[in-house]
């Protein structure tokens, strides 16, 4: 399956990379419309991809469109919006905030296979090999759920889990990638995913448990899942919050900002957080 929207943005064509077996993409004349029918409470998988100013409609003429475009998925409770930021942040985000929508800044970060810096030195210590067995991926359930706690219910995110893995399962069995554990007397303590199509690769899920972090793991598995791609595979992508220093660590291996991303989301349940990201 070619991808379909080569004039989008990076971080949306990285996003078909890995959603092209399960979910759809259409164009509007305001938005461009992803939707995971089979995955409802993936929120950027269910989510609209602005092309015109978000400052163009008010909070909630926006989320009255995005209940006319997934009123074919009833459970789409959530509201996702994207853009790519060019010029200063619109003033009405703080609108958006005051309705109780999480506001986000990422880098959408990416590098020609060939300028992907490897390391002086890798943690080998590890065993490292593809997450492939159910107790494989109950680790990495588990890890995901302890992570995500503090923003989301355990039986909101069982779901959504278990429907990424059934999506990265279907594209491992297509040999379009893998994610790559790190192990420690059975034990997985850190992860990522790389999946790619058409020559793009995409990053996913870059998770060092707190207790390993500091001792280059998440640089090793990262080296690892790149050397592993196949030939044809040329450019990567990875997403990294503006405003963490996993961005920084991604810069360090070769790759550069190529867009700068924001996204606004709300959910049912969702807590409300007063010190949450403020526009910049």
């Amino acid at each position: 399956m070619s991808m379909p929207i080569f004039s989008a943005p990076l971080g949306l064509r990285s996003e078909y990379v890995i959603n092209h077996l399960s979910s759809t993409f259409s164009e509007e004349e305001d938005v461009i419309v992803l939707r995971s029918p089979d995955d409802p409470n993936y929120y950027y998988g269910n989510s609209l991809a602005l092309k015109i100013p978000l400052d163009s409609r008010t909070p909630a003429q926006w989320q009255t469109r995005f209940r006319e475009l997934f009123r074919s998925l009833p459970d789409v409770q959530h509201c996702t919006l994207v853009w790519v930021r060019e010029e200063p942040t619109p003033e009405n985000v703080r609108d958006f905030q005051r309705l109780n929508f999480e506001y986000d800044e990422n880098h959408i970060l990416k590098v020609h296979r060939e300028n992907f810096r490897v390391p002086e030195r890798l943690n080998t210590e590890p065993e490292y090999r593809a997450l492939q067995t159910d107790r494989d991926w109950q680790q990495w359930t588990a890890l995901n759920i302890a992570e995500n706690l503090d923003d989301h219910r355990e039986e909101e995110l069982r779901p959504y889990l278990q429907a990424r893995i059934h999506n990265y399962q279907q594209l491992e069995d297509k040999g379009l990638g893998e994610t790559l554990g790190a192990f420690q007397d059975g034990r997985l303590i850190g992860y990522a995913g790389l999946y790619h199509l058409d020559g793009l690769a995409r990053f996913q899920i870059v998770h060092v448990i707190p207790s390993a972090q500091n001792r280059g793991i998440a640089r090793t598995i990262l080296t690892q899942l790149t050397q592993r791609l196949p030939a044809s595979v040329q450019e990567l992508v990875i997403v990294a919050d503006e405003h963490y220093h996993a961005s920084a660590l991604y810069q360090s291996l070769g790759f550069h900002i190529a867009e700068r991303e924001c996204s606004l989301c709300w959910w049912p349940g969702k807590p409300h957080r007063p010190d949450q990201n403020s526009p910049t």
